[in-house]
């Protein structure tokens, strides 16, 4: 039987996303972030975690049709991908993870939840300098140094860049 790329992908991000929020409230429950407990800021996380999700299951599309591949690092697109939400922004399927991270701490009003979404955004965002970009460079060459310059790595331009 083969292990699918995507289940993979599927459970390491869950294990992110559920099991490590989980186990930090459940190990220091009462630990909320001061000020965040107003109803709202709740209604915004799950707003956030909500806009993460959809965005998370975009992005692996976008990935799997006109990349030719999965999003995981053995088995990667063969062909850059450089439309649809790849087109606005190099690391939407990374953004929508911290997005719901950061959702999930607005709603659990939870600080230990706050410090691990930028957790995860650190770690991604040596992931992708330190081995993402420059594998992806020597694999696509110029069409990928094109693409870095006219796409931001991770905040959408308000006005996309010209080359």
């Amino acid at each position: 039987m083969k292990f699918s790329p995507f289940l993979a992908v599927y459970l390491i991000h869950a294990s992110m996303l559920v099991a490590v929020p989980a186990l930090l409230v459940l190990a220091v429950p009462t630990l909320p972030a001061q000020g965040l407990g107003w109803f709202g800021f709740r209604i915004l996380g799950a707003l956030q975690a909500g806009c993460g999700v959809i965005l998370y299951f975009r992005t692996i599309g976008g990935l799997t049709v006109p990349g030719k591949g999965t999003p995981a690092i053995w088995d990667p697109p063969r062909v850059l991908v450089n439309q649809g939400h790849y087109g606005t922004v190099r690391n939407p399927m990374y953004a929508a993870v911290v997005l719901i991270a950061g959702g999930e701490a607005l709603v659990l009003n939870h600080i230990l939840v706050a410090v691990w979404a930028v957790a995860l955004w650190g770690g991604f965002h040596l992931f992708v300098t330190l081995y993402e970009e420059p594998t992806l460079r020597r694999t696509f060459g110029a069409s990928y140094e094109k693409y870095c310059k006219t796409v931001p790595r991770w905040l959408p331009a308000i006005f996309p860049r010209s080359t």
